[in-house]
């Protein structure tokens, strides 16, 4: 049941530590998708169609296991019967029944000599030509594509439903969000450079990346032309003079961890500092989820206000990373995913003791596995056990 103590207590520790000061209590939390139904013994497979069964089984594990916060949004990952419904295969249920798997292979994406139909109208070859060639059915008979179009409307509803049931039951836990994208997020703007844009949408990993290898001033055009594309964003940073940076506001390294420094800070790190520095000289605070290894770019972000970036690092030792950001910015770090999976419970609870011993002091920290949990065997169930009920007590100011 919501408590609204409990909740203000939570909301101040991630504050305080933020904040770069000593909470009450570390907070402890984690991002995950479909795991959950794991810890349950049930799967996506045999809960997909009944929201209601599927919520039960899936907060369950919040039931039984301590948590402060969730980064991230929760719950299922992609209206995976809505691209069905659509005759799409770029996504697909995998071997274990709990990750919508990315299957970019699939896509028709953007070809490499349609940059300049891109550059000169964006959101028609979005939205004519590339849906169509990922969506072929949009391209036949216009009665055959509005009934899919209806089914697929049918599911896409049924998925966000089922997500705001999680959510709803997750708040009622009182479980802090510490930052999601959409309605429910900040009010400061999320930033995803417009590299990530072509990298991810439009030309995929390789095009994208032999694209700028290759047609270096090409690309350069393209990403100009989508952040010029981008609309202004609603509510000015003056809003965080006077209004809680939660939820956090955020941001992803994604096509970032295969860049040069050069280009890191033309395509990243530079159009960042323009969109978010008026923000955070407000107040506002932004969430970097890492994907691949960063730990050559920390500097930099000292740049930045003192105390408005907090990293969940990936692939990059914590202890390494703590040296570049220490009493400026915050880490979100504290359990390896290879150890929830493979390690033993001792070898987890040593693992996290040696991270709150290094990194709680003086605050600055917040507990979190490097890896958000996706697949069926990311954790054993005894682990994050053992290692979310050790941190739930260690991380107790004393």
């Amino acid at each position: 049941m919501a408590n609204e103590t409990l909740r203000a207590q939570r909301e101040q520790n991630l504050l305080d530590a933020l904040n770069l000061k000593e909470p009450d209590k570390v907070p402890i939390g984690l991002e995950t998708m479909g795991w959950p139904l794991v810890y349950a013994g049930t799967d996506y497979e045999k809960t997909i169609d009944n929201p209601e069964a599927l919520t039960k089984a899936y907060l369950k594990f919040f039931d039984d296991v301590p948590m402060d916060y969730f980064a991230l949004n929760i719950g299922i990952a992609m209206p995976l019967k809505m691209h069905q419904a659509l005759g799409s295969d770029e996504y697909f249920l995998s071997h274990d029944k709990i990750l919508i798997q990315h299957n970019q292979a699939a896509e028709n994406l953007m070809r490499a000599d349609e940059y300049d139909a891109l550059i000169d109208d964006i959101m028609g070859f979005r939205a004519g030509t590339l849906l169509k060639r990922r969506f072929p059915i949009f391209d036949g008979p216009k009665d055959v594509a509005y009934e899919a179009l209806k089914k697929a409307a049918v599911s896409l509803k049924e998925f966000y439903y089922t997500n705001s049931l999680l959510r709803q039951g997750i708040l009622d836990r009182n479980i802090v969000p510490l930052g999601e994208i959409g309605p429910d997020g900040s009010k400061a703007p999320v930033f995803y450079s417009a590299f990530n844009i072509i990298f991810d949408f439009l030309r995929g990993i390789k095009g994208a990346l032999v694209d700028l290898r290759r047609r270096p001033d090409v690309v350069r055009e393209a990403v100009q032309a989508v952040e010029a594309a981008r609309p202004p964003h609603a509510t000015p940073p003056e809003y965080f003079l006077e209004n809680s940076p939660l939820p956090l506001a955020m941001t992803i390294y994604h096509s970032e961890c295969f860049l040069n420094p050069k280009q890191f800070d033309e395509f990243y790190f530079e159009p960042f500092k323009k969109q978010v520095m008026p923000y955070m000289e407000c107040g506002a605070k932004y969430y970097l989820k890492g994907e691949g290894q960063f730990l050559s770019t920390l500097d930099r972000f000292k740049e930045l206000p003192k105390g408005s970036m907090v990293f969940m690092l990936d692939e990059d030792d914590p202890f390494e990373a703590y040296k570049y950001i220490k009493d400026h910015h915050s880490i979100a770090a504290g359990i390896n995913s290879s150890l929830l999976s493979h390690g033993t419970k001792q070898e987890c609870i040593d693992y996290a003791k040696k991270c709150f011993d290094t990194f709680a002091p003086g605050g600055g920290f917040i507990f979190l596995p490097n890896k958000p949990l996706i697949c069926a065997n990311d954790a054993k169930i005894e682990n994050i056990v053992a290692v979310y009920e050790f941190a739930d007590e260690y991380g107790k100011k004393r």
